[in-house]
């Protein structure tokens, strides 16, 4: 139907449309000679802030300044193309409806900066002002830049999140929040030097990072590894806030510029675990080097971890993406062993080990991450097959299912406290010196992580959506030397792919079905660094304990260290009983004084073993990149 259609003479007068005989009067008025309602409605939803604003004070550009930039960043944001079309004016009248129809994401680069900033008549009172600038020729979108971050945090309010405060209406646009607060990698390097300190703030950053984990579900996603500048101290209150740094925007595709490197470790537990952790009703310790503070800090730590330990414990770390082959050495991961392994080396022979209790590990599904629409079947219990259904693979996208083989959360705790009271007793006779406790393992878990990805298939919209089923079944273990050991690679597959939800059947060819990658990321083996240590060593002498000695294991009812002769390996040749005389006479300076090699001695008797194990190395490689 035409637009003039049973119309007759038609008359245009300025901004005046007539159409005879219809009743149809349009109006649109110049912007050049009057203000228009509509056209500002339209511009105000395109460039300036949403109507919530009004909620937040609107502060003149003038009236901030800045006093320190404290990050900058380089973004790819996709927004919603709200723009004019560049052949098109302003007060066009029919851009309306070309700029509704046309609303299409696109990428556009934009610069985020934070600075920390004082306002005029707020006398000396610090806010982070967040500036977002456009890159290139999209200048007209940098509200729309802005607005994605604005709504995010208008909605929470919450003393642990940034609190808006207000924004700029400018060209370069700003949103200002409250309290400018000392980033946490500040805080960390002022304590560098009292590894008792750091630890406390740690045991607070994981309180805190739990209670903002439980209003804002799944932003820090399996791992507590969150890095430290995330995170601002206030040193008022001592508690850590999340930081501005980097953009919770759902809208970022890359983080094009400054982006960190990839961690090589994380922390062994995850959010999730830690919500028992409460901070006790007494005022919190003074930050101050010295052993007045030292003493303090260890008083205010046992009362939120009962067992001081803990608060080394829960600070474990591993190494990621390990190739299993360099753990599984001789075919075999065994629980409860404590061994060498530098970063990118092979897995030593087993120094020591826990053997008088029991070490069974759990098959544990873990979660997973998807921007495809998936379903997890499995049951409640642990080492239970686990379903994961792709419901939409056809659109493509990437996936992450992760799951780990682990010892029960009470044994893991108990046995990760047993080698820390005993920790400096087995680096001194296994010769590893302190400088490199970040190579001394102790085995009490392994973690898998599934990383995929689908590429987007041109099926008919009509075409009927068949979901492709994974299964994961878990993997047992068989006492082995006292042990138990995972055999790895296992001797069949555990992960399957398959048409039929009730189970592996035939197998399915994935490249048919646009599954354009997939592999098996492994992580495994628990460590401390030398900081962690000197926290353990100046604990147990705070408590009249020889670091050296047995005498707190005992004392504490902690297994002890079986050792193992590292040229046989298999049969444990010593058990540490002198500890019993330890407990009797705590005067004795050293309760298993040996002979203690070398570091240098011992890596020269492991060449040879070494080589005898090259060849077989590399066969069950080949194996495992076939399966």
């Amino acid at each position: 139907m035409s637009f003039f259609e049973n119309s007759s003479q038609p008359s245009f007068l300025y901004p005046h449309f007539a159409a005879a005989h219809r009743d149809i009067n349009i109006n649109y008025v110049d912007l050049a000679h009057s203000g228009s309602s509509t056209m500002e409605l339209i511009r105000r939803r395109m460039d300036r802030w949403p109507d919530s604003v009004n909620d937040y004070k609107v502060i003149p550009a003038g009236d901030i300044k800045i006093v320190k930039t404290v990050g900058r960043q380089e973004l790819e944001m996709r927004i919603e193309d709200d723009s004019p079309a560049s052949e098109r004016r302003e007060t066009n009248p029919f851009r309306v409806r070309i700029t509704q129809r046309n609303n299409a994401l696109k990428a556009v680069k934009v610069i985020r900066s934070v600075h920390t900033a004082e306002i005029d008549g707020r006398g000396s009172e610090k806010f982070t002002v967040v500036n977002y600038e456009v890159e290139g020729d999209n200048s007209n979108n940098t509200y729309a830049v802005c607005k994605p971050e604005f709504e995010f945090w208008s909605r929470r309010r919450h003393a642990k999140l940034p609190q808006l405060f207000g924004v700029t209406q400018s060209s370069i646009p700003a949103l200002i929040y409250y309290n400018a607060r000392v980033n946490a990698v500040e805080v960390y390097n002022r304590y560098q030097m009292s590894p008792i300190i750091q630890t406390y703030l740690n045991i607070l950053r994981t309180i805190d990072a739990e209670e903002v984990n439980s209003i804002m579900h799944g932003l820090f996603g399996s791992f507590t590894f969150i890095p430290y500048s995330y995170w601002e101290f206030d040193f008022s209150t001592q508690s850590f806030c999340y930081s501005l740094e980097f953009p919770v925007n759902t809208h970022t595709i890359t983080q094009v510029e400054n982006s960190r490197d990839s961690p090589t470790h994380c922390y062994t537990e995850y959010v999730g675990t830690f919500t028992y952790l409460r901070r006790p009703q007494i005022h919190p310790p003074a930050l101050e080097n010295g052993t007045k503070s030292a003493m303090d800090v260890i008083s205010y730590v046992s009362h939120i971890m009962g067992d001081y330990l803990d608060s080394v414990v829960i600070l474990a770390r591993q190494n990621i993406n390990v190739d299993p082959l360099e753990v599984a050495l001789d075919g075999l991961i065994p629980f409860g062993a404590c061994f060498e392994k530098p970063w990118g080396d092979n897995r030593g022979p087993i120094l020591a080990s826990f053997q008088s209790m029991d070490l069974t590990p759990e098959w544990v599904f873990r979660g997973w991450m998807s921007t495809i629409h998936l379903e997890s079947t499995s049951s409640s219990s642990v080492n239970s097959r686990v379903r994961m259904s792709f419901l939409n693979w056809q659109l493509g996208g990437d996936f992450r299912i992760a799951f780990t083989f682990t010892l029960p959360t009470g044994v893991k705790r108990h046995i990760r406290r047993a080698f820390l009271s005993q920790s400096f007793g087995f680096m001194e006779k296994a010769g590893i010196d302190i400088g490199s406790s970040y190579s001394c393992h102790l085995l009490d878990h392994v973690d898998f992580e599934i990383k995929g990805q689908f590429s987007p298939l041109h099926i008919s919209p009509t075409a009927p959506s068949v979901p492709i089923h994974l299964f994961i079944d878990p993997l047992k273990t068989e006492i082995i030397d006292g042990l138990p050991c995972l055999r790895y690679p296992p001797e069949r597959p555990f992960i399957h792919w398959s048409l039929d939800p009730d189970g592996p059947t035939t197998p399915v060819d994935m490249d048919n079905y646009g599954l354009t990658s997939l592999k098996l990321e492994f992580s495994a083996g628990t460590w401390w660094n030398i900081g962690d240590y000197q926290v353990v060593k100046e604990y147990l002498c705070s408590k009249g304990y020889d670091h050296y000695s047995t005498a707190y294991a005992v004392d504490h009812g902690y297994p002890l260290l079986t050792y193992r002769n590292p040229e046989e390996g298999a049969e444990p040749t010593e058990e540490m009983t002198e500890a019993i005389t330890a407990k009797k006479s705590s005067s004795t300076q050293d309760d298993f004084e040996v002979a203690s090699r070398t570091s240098k001695l011992r890596r020269t008797k492991r060449i040879g073993s070494r080589i005898r194990r090259f060849v077989d190395h590399f066969a069950r490689r080949e194996k495992v990149l076939k399966m």
